[in-house]
Order: C-alpha cells, then structure tokens, then sequence
C-alpha cells in the first residue's frame, strides 16, 4: 500500500488536501440541499466518519472536524429562510389557538358551575 508521502514526496499535503476535498465532496453529494439544511448532524456525522476512514488508509489521523458552514445557492438558502420563518408562525398561533381553547372552556365551565 502507498502512502500519502510515498507519493506525493516533499508535496504531502497537498495530498493531505487533495484527498480531504475529494472525500468532502463525495461525502456532501450524497445528500440533497434539502437534507442539508435539516439535518446538519447527520451530514457533518458522515462526512467526519468518511474522512477518518480515508485518511486511515494513509496512516493519518484526524484529529477533529468541525463543519462550520454550508452555502447554498442564494434563492434556494432564503427559501429554506421564509419556509422555517412560516413554520415557527404556524407553531405560533396553533400554541395561541390551545391557549384560547383552554380560556374559553375554563369560562363556559365557571359558568356552569355560577349557574
């Protein structure tokens, strides 16, 4: 088996970095931008868990891996933006709605109970 500087020389990391943003990439095109969004744990799980398992085979060791931000295309990311902003309204006024509910039927049953 070769090893990184068997073939990249002086020049390893180069190599180190050649072979990190290949495994990356191949790693992040396995999820939709959709799946991105949701589920950053899961992407930045497997993108670390691919990484040490490729570098292994170079007997390198990676350390930590941290995924510190994600771009996507303008229009789709303020999407994403607008659609949890709607969500969290949604949430909002159904938690207003229970509440009211509870008002309401606190108060019809006072009223039974006065009558």
């Amino acid at each position: 088996m070769l090893f990184i500087f068997d073939t990249w020389g002086e020049e390893y990391e180069a190599g180190i970095i050649r072979i990190a943003r290949n495994v990356l990439r191949d790693s992040m095109a396995k999820f939709g931008a959709l799946e991105v969004f949701y589920n950053r744990t899961t992407v930045e799980l497997t993108m670390r868990t691919t990484l040490q398992e490729k570098m292994l085979e170079q007997k390198i060791t990676v350390e930590s891996f941290q995924l510190l931000d994600i771009e996507l295309p303008g229009t789709l990311n303020q999407a994403l933006i607008d659609t949890e902003d709607l969500n969290l309204q949604i949430e909002t006024v159904k938690f207003e709605q229970e509440e009211e509910t509870e008002k309401a039927i606190g108060q019809v049953n006072k009223a039974v109970t006065d009558a």
